[in-house]
């Protein structure tokens, strides 16, 4: 895999080339060698050749640069140079998460709006990288923040933000890096005193200052400009707790839901007709962000847990209102959606030893599917929403109904869509249309 340090995402194009964030996604849900290659070769053929930077990026000269893509590959020598003097816990909290990383000289936006623009892609490419143990993709992904933009969502992350860190708390735990199967999510009895997130998304239903039709163009920005205040304060509210790893753990386990949630309840409600669920290019990406949660808590301080997990859920809450902010009927996702989807699978004869000739696990075909279509958001939503069913699938959560079958069923609803165009010839294309819906009672 080390011939993908030689083709580096360059974020002057809308979203972050994704060569690696596939391979390794299929890799992880058990792709031989020929699909690695093949799955390679197709995100290659749309990656653009690394750019000279006009000069060399040092301590000296950081702040002057930041937001302007030239710099990129500049950036990456800036931060390879860092992770091997500090180590990656030591500067993510300082280049990231710290109040001098998002102070006023920090133009042209505060560290955690680049870290969280595009659709938060540094935080997923950084993500790939300690998750996988690959520090080459967390010097990209902190690079890629550096030269983004960031003023889409700056006004989402006031300076309170960071106003009350504990110096206590800044001191990086000495942790080796989270894989995600060595998470142990909190026990079914660990429950968060305060303010539960699925409570939050109920205050933003009821806000009627979010009614009205959105600019099917300029819904995000729109979004952030008109409703900035709100949702940082929600998260705040929400986030107001986390001091230390275990209630950040928790407050994870609440992100999971609530992502799942968003995604597959809001996209049956807004399906059209012909189609079993609102595939929602937007929704889905918190799908596939969150999946680097546990992989981010035992790198930083747990000051900077806070902030991470703060920005986040103030990211989810803009996304989600700006594409509608529909009522979550949970009932009548239930009712039109099954547990054990029964999918085409590539191989569905059963040998005459068998134990049983009944359906296998749906899981088996959810993954088959993910890891040979060509669209790489697919295999990424679904090793994630495969990770939430290992770890939550015997689970209920805190509303009417809503239990752990969420991810199969969500799984198997974005399989089936993703299958209609492919099946036809097509090239699949993720919903990005808003869909206004009547009013609906919430059932959080």
């Amino acid at each position: 895999m080390s011939s993908l340090i030689d083709l580096f995402p360059h974020p002057s194009h809308s979203l972050a080339g994704h060569i690696t964030h596939h391979v390794l996604a299929v890799w992880s849900l058990g792709a031989n060698r020929s699909v690695l290659e093949a799955a390679y070769k197709h995100e290659a053929a749309l990656q653009h050749p690394v750019i000279e930077p006009p000069g060399v990026v040092t301590a000296n000269n950081y702040h002057e640069h930041l937001g302007d893509d030239n710099y990129f590959s500049a950036y990456v020598e800036f931060f390879r140079g860092q992770l091997e003097q500090k180590g990656t816990s030591a500067v993510l909290d300082e280049f990231v998460f710290s109040p001098s990383a998002n102070g006023e000289h920090a133009k042209p936006s505060k560290a955690i709006s680049r870290f969280t623009d595009n659709l938060v892609h540094p935080m997923i490419h950084i993500g790939y990288g300690l998750e996988f143990g690959i520090p080459g993709l967390v010097v990209e992904g902190l690079a890629l923040a550096a030269t983004l933009k960031g003023d889409r969502v700056e006004p989402l992350f006031p300076s309170s933000l960071f106003a009350h860190r504990n110096l206590s708390q800044t001191v990086i735990p000495k942790l080796q890096n989270l894989v995600l199967d060595d998470l142990k999510a909190p026990s079914h009895g660990a429950s968060n005193p305060h303010l539960h997130a699925f409570n939050i998304l109920n205050r933003v239903i009821k806000n009627h200052s979010f009614d009205g039709t959105l600019d099917p163009q300029t819904f995000f920005d729109d979004t952030v400009n008109a409703h900035w205040k709100v949702l940082s304060d929600y998260a705040q509210e929400w986030a107001h707790d986390i001091s230390d790893r275990e209630t950040a753990l928790v407050k994870v386990e609440e992100l999971h839901w609530t992502v799942g949630l968003l995604y597959a309840v809001n996209g049956v409600n807004k399906a059209a007709k012909d189609s079993p669920i609102h595939a929602d290019f937007f929704l889905m990406h918190l799908v596939t962000s969150s999946l680097f949660l546990p992989s981010y808590i035992p790198n930083l301080s747990p000051a900077s847990q806070k902030v991470l997990l703060q920005a986040y859920m103030t990211v989810v809450l803009a996304w989600w209102a700006s594409r509608g902010r529909q009522a979550l009927d949970i009932a009548q996702f239930y009712a039109s959606t099954t547990a054990t989807p029964a999918l085409p699978s590539f191989t569905t004869k059963h040998p005459s030893w068998a134990l049983t000739q009944s359906s296998e696990n749906p899981w088996f075909a959810v993954a088959q599917h993910a890891i040979f279509h060509p669209d790489d958001h697919l295999c990424k939503i679904q090793r994630a929403l495969a990770h939430y069913a290992a770890v939550y699938g015997t689970r209920h959560a805190r509303a009417e109904l809503l239990d752990g079958t969420l991810f199969i069923r969500a799984a198997g609803l974005t399989a089936e869509r993703t299958s209609q165009a492919s099946d036809e010839g097509k090239s699949f294309v993720w919903d990005v249309s808003w869909v206004q819906q009547p009013e609906q009672e919430s059932h959080l």
